[in-house]
């Protein structure tokens, strides 16, 4: 039996990055389809002239740019020390996939109207 790879700093950023860029792809199309979907819904159901598609790019960026300082935040815990870029990476894929959830439900509850 093969044993697994020791775990140090570079292998844990790595991985976590890893993850992180598949969350952000899921993140990036989600957001697309549940914006064309929005922006549909409004169409055929007049929805009282909101247009939520538009809002929900301001919603993504400002998401975006939360995670961001959030992450920044959470990587100055580590004060310079090498843990910190761990963190950082864990912090950014674990906010963009609660996001893509929290997409995804909405986008689901759409679906059902």
């Amino acid at each position: 039996m093969a044993l697994a790879e020791p775990q140090n700093t570079a292998t844990s950023v790595n991985c976590a990055v890893s993850e992180y860029e598949w969350w952000q792809e899921a993140f990036e199309t989600t957001s697309a389809r549940l914006t064309e979907e929005l922006a549909a819904d409004d169409v055929r159901d007049e929805f009282l002239g909101a247009d939520r598609a538009p809002l929900l790019q301001v919603e993504a960026d400002a998401f975006v740019a939360w995670r961001e300082a959030t992450c920044d935040v959470v990587e100055a815990e580590a004060r310079g020390g090498t843990l910190g870029g761990v963190l950082k990476a864990n912090c950014l894929l674990e906010m963009t996939a609660e996001y893509v959830l929290d997409l995804s439900a909405r986008l689901i509850a759409l679906r059902r109207q």
